[in-house]
């Protein structure tokens, strides 16, 4: 069902229940709108719009031209003159003056023309600077612009924009069914201006442009559209033969940044036809506006997004020209070869096209505001059942459903829906989880998370195609998961795999990894050691302040007094014999189709106020956050890792190839607040805006032995970017940065490694910046952006910076890596190994403090005078090397024990020689030589398979180094 019903509906029922008032050209019998037979005149028009005062009443315009005749705003200038659009429900065009409902319009034949072209005819320079102004205040209910031509306005250089339509504040408006032509603009929004304007409720405003056709309109952002700080939905229009010098057809803007916190710049453009407009891109995107639901299109030069098409220049002779009929003489129809029928989508759409011919004519939507004729047959919503579920565990299930047929178009969303509500009614009631993806008939398995312990749900699996959607109908469809019941070992250790289906007190009863941040959240655990695979993240913790209402607000996140480790191949019983590069653990923010950012996390590791230096997490790889949302602070901030209001401890942990609006890999703010990032490697981030590894506002983390090379910001600080607070007082806030490494990040507009940013700051010793190399192939490597302040804000020394710093000890780095005489001569830049080669004079630069680390990035001891940067110079030049060698020969207890039939030995070896590992039964007799070789110093583990002994004691012997260790094990059959 589509839900287009409902709204024609509403449209229906609001119409019975208000007053209308009636215009026509030259007026009717009493003139008081009453009727057709006593309407206003034409230049009584925005009389009729002043007479509605209460919701719902409505204005009807039989077609002619209308021209404004006042300014409402009391200006002396005529270009001011417009139409004011108050109180008004609804402004309806297209009738021809004898009918009794809207549905009985014909907008193509009855033209009703709102015109700007108020002096000399074809002469613009006198014309209106808006033909029709939406004004209202926030909160009102949507009000609707339907069926009219809007042209010939004209802004100058004092005016924002919007010749056609000039929208600012807070309100919600519906333009549906509207040409748009031969409007211009000086600066942005040709035919139509959105914004917000400076008023910083906590609300936002919606614009709805819906079959609407945009043609020969003009300005500098923005050609048809230019849209700023609101909600656009842009459905099913025809956006041509406009100019722009940037957004030719569409200029999207950021959300502003006071309005931190709110929910707005979710922009949708669908079943849109894009095509030759001048000047520029097709769409401009902004900024934050990154986050934009374009999908469904055909644009000029193609763009990114689900099933969009890549039209052709040439309107005829390609297999991707769009065919219209004669777009010389503005005929926007569609030729019935034109790739542009049939391949739109239902979403967002109306039932009707500009001219109310229904849709879909076809097999299902065309492109664009003109549905095509046409005797193909409809489409139907496809057919499918739900099938018993699988993989049940206590916070999740796995769904499966089984689509029959298609419904002659493509399959283009899977999901399901839940409640634990027996019969519950789908459209209505439950929880829908929904993946887009074109897929084929057949079966398909949907996981289902965060659902809660001893509940029982009830499941309808969900399909869509390009018609519509449909549900499974199947009596198999509950399920109950079972209560869950974490059970931490003796040290308050819980354990987690992939494949783990026990309660978490040992590897062989591990958690599953979908129920890894439950195992964070129990009370009782004090260390969460999880072993090798990737794990997503299944609900949303912080449900009280981060709105868990949609599939990518999903996240982990850290508590107090908890450890949270990685890098286990599942058997150790210590700490020190993981091996996190080996056994690489992943948290990764690809919940939805594999491999595409656009429904990925926003954030993978979400750390809230619950989160101090207590808080550790320790091994891990985080990578395919996308945080190019609307809201500061939460979904536009921290792709990788967001510590708001936080201070964890962030140790040994590759963070790589996230995205965000602001501080792809990591971002800190919401403080004060001092996170630790230590011996971690931060590459192959972005961030749409400032701070593509790390962000920094309002916070002052401790930055030692890092590696933050290959980042990207779009305007600065493509390593690290610190804006320090406005007005900020406190001398002991400060970050600090040691022994780290920036290479080859990159930002275009300053600050390709490091850009600080000072505001009104008072204080001393801001940042301290000490043992690193900050290293770029152009003099912009550190940039310190400031407006006035007060005291020595900064200590910088002994670092090597490409272009120089002043600080005692610093090096001027030459951009060329090797061949100058202060070239930093990294092993291997180009193959990512920023070790330093012998000649390097980052060798001994450094400076002795009591924050400078023991070991460096790889675990080598630090020189008497420590290197410039995370390495030490190693004279293997390999990277990989464990450096840090057990200190003591020692055999380790064997695990799991008791066993069957297999059980793994570890030990430490001090230094290399002859090992003896033999295994013994009760009788002293030896059962099994294990090992009897040289061997390496360092952590060492066998597997010890017993598949032919008896159930009973045993004991293994290790004979290494001169000792002689024993143990006891215990095999049950």
């Amino acid at each position: 069902m589509k839900q287009i019903l409902t709204l024609t509906i509403l449209i229906i029922s609001n119409t019975l229940f208000s007053t209308v008032f009636y215009v026509t050209q030259n007026g009717n019998g009493l003139f008081d709108g009453s009727s057709w037979e006593n309407a206003y005149p034409g230049d009584s028009l925005q009389t009729a719009n002043n007479r509605c005062v209460e919701e719902g009443d409505q204005v009807w315009i039989a077609k002619g031209v209308y021209k404004p005749m006042s300014n409402p705003w009391q200006g002396e200038t005529e270009n001011k003159r417009e139409y004011l659009f108050g109180f008004t429900y609804a402004l309806y065009g297209g009738f021809n003056g004898t009918e009794y409902s809207i549905e009985e319009r014909d907008i193509k034949s009855n033209e009703t023309i709102l015109s700007g072209d108020i002096g000399i005819e074809g002469d613009n320079t006198d014309n209106c600077y808006h033909v029709l102004e939406p004004y209202l205040s926030a909160g009102e209910s949507t009000r609707i612009i339907d069926g009219f031509t809007i042209q010939d306005g004209n802004t100058d250089s004092t005016t924002f924009g919007g010749g056609g339509i000039f929208q600012m504040g807070l309100m919600k408006v519906s333009i549906r069914n509207c040409t748009f032509r031969n409007n211009n603009a000086y600066n942005y929004g040709g035919a139509v201006f959105v914004w917000s304007g400076w008023t910083p409720y906590y609300t936002f405003p919606i614009s709805i442009l819906e079959n609407c056709i945009f043609y020969n309109n003009t300005a500098t952002l923005g050609g048809a559209i230019y849209a700023r700080s609101v909600s656009t939905v842009i459905t099913n229009c025809t956006i041509v033969n406009n100019y722009a010098d940037e957004g030719s057809g569409i200029y999207l803007h950021e959300p502003d940044e006071y309005m931190t916190g709110i929910d707005i710049g979710r922009n949708e453009v669908t079943n849109n036809i894009i095509w030759g407009n001048k000047g520029s891109d097709q769409i401009f995107r902004y900024y934050t506006v990154s986050y934009v639901k374009l999908n469904f299109n055909a644009i000029q030069g193609g763009f990114d997004g689900f099933e969009n098409y890549n039209l052709s220049l040439n309107n005829e002779g390609d297999p991707n020209s769009p065919y219209f009929t004669d777009p010389n003489n503005n005929d926007w129809s569609l030729q019935l070869i034109s790739p542009c029928m049939d391949s739109g989508v239902f979403w967002n759409s109306y039932d009707t096209d500009i001219y109310l011919t229904p849709r879909p004519q076809g097999i299902c939507n065309d492109l664009g505001a003109i549905e095509k004729t046409s005797s193909i047959p409809n489409a139907f919503v496809p057919s499918l059942s739900t099938l018993p579920a699988e993989g049940i565990g206590s916070t999740y299930a796995t769904i499966k459903g089984n689509v029959t047929d298609d419904g002659g178009t493509d399959l283009i969303a899977k999901g399901v829906k839940y409640s634990n509500i027996p019969g519950f009614n789908p459209e209505t009631e439950g929880t829908l989880y929904r993946l887009i993806e074109t897929f084929d008939t057949g079966e398909f398995e949907i996981l289902v998370t965060n659902l809660i312990p001893d509940t029982t749900y009830y499941f309808r699996t969900y399909c869509e195609n390009r018609f519509g959607y449909a549900y499974g109908i199947e009596e198999l469809n509950f399920v109950t998961v079972p209560l869950l019941e974490i059970q931490p070992d003796t040290n308050g250790i819980v354990y987690v795999k992939t494949d783990g289906t026990g309660n978490g007190s040992s590897w062989v009863s591990a958690l599953s990894g979908y129920e890894l941040q439950n195992g964070i959240d129990y009370p009782d655990a004090k260390e969460i050691w999880v072993a090798e695979g990737k794990y997503i993240p299944t609900g949303w913790v912080w449900v009280n302040v981060y709105d868990g209402t949609t599939e990518r607000e999903k996240h982990f996140s850290l508590r107090k007094n908890k450890k949270l480790y990685g890098g286990f191949a599942g058997y150790e019983s210590l700490l020190e014999q993981r091996d996190p590069r080996a056994n690489e653990t992943i948290l990764s923010g690809d919940i939805g189709v594999e491999g595409y950012t656009g429904d990925n996390c926003y954030t993978v590791l979400y750390n809230f106020s619950d989160a101090d230096s207590s808080s550790l997490i320790n091994g891990f790889t985080i990578l395919d956050g996308n945080a190019d949302g609307s809201i500061r602070n939460r979904s536009s901030v921290g792709g990788g890792i967001n510590n708001q209001g936080s201070s964890p401890i962030i140790s040994n942990c590759l963070i790589v190839k996230n995205n965000a609006n602001f501080g792809g890999g990591i971002s800190n703010g919401w403080g004060p607040i001092y996170p630790i990032i230590e011996n971690t490697i931060i590459t192959d981030n972005t961030a749409v805006i400032n701070g593509g590894g790390i962000y920094i506002e309002g916070s002052y983390p401790t930055i030692n032995n890092c590696l933050i090379t290959k980042n990207t910001a779009g305007e600065a600080g493509g390593g690290l970017y610190h804006w320090a607070e406005i007005n900020t007082f406190l001398t002991s806030d400060t970050l600090r940065v040691y022994n780290s490494t920036f290479a080859d990040n990159y930002a275009p507009s300053g600050g390709t490694n490091i850009h600080i940013k000072s505001d009104n700051t008072y204080g001393d010793n801001y940042e301290i910046i000490q043992n690193s190399a900050i290293w770029g192939k152009d003099s912009l490597s550190f940039v310190f952006e400031y407006e006035w302040y007060f005291g020595p804000l900064q200590t910088i020394n002994h670092c090597a910076i490409t272009g120089g710093y002043y600080g005692e000890g610093n090096i001027d780095l030459s951009p060329n890596n090797s061949g100058d005489t202060n070239s930093p001569y990294f092993s291997d830049p180009d193959n990512g190994n920023w070790m330093i080669q012998e000649y390097s004079p980052l060798r001994d630069a450094g400076i002795w403090t009591t924050d400078v680390p023991l070991y460096d990035l790889v675990g080598f001891q630090r020189d008497a005078i420590p290197e410039i940067g995370c390495y030490e110079w190693n004279p293997t030049g390999i990277e990989d090397e464990e450096p840090v060698l057990p200190l003591t020969t020692k055999l380790y207890q064997n695990y799991p024990n008791p066993f069957n039939p297999a059980t793994n030995i570890n030990f430490s070896l001090s230094k290399a020689g002859k090992v003896e590992l033999s295994v013994f039964n009760i009788a002293g007799q030896l059962v099994r030589k294990i090992l009897d070789k040289e061997m390496e110093a360092g952590y060492q583990s066998v597997l010890f398979e017993a598949d032919d002994l008896n159930s009973g004691l045993y004991f293994y012997k290790l004979k290494a180094n001169g000792k002689e260790l024993t143990k006891k094990m215990l095999m049950v059959k």
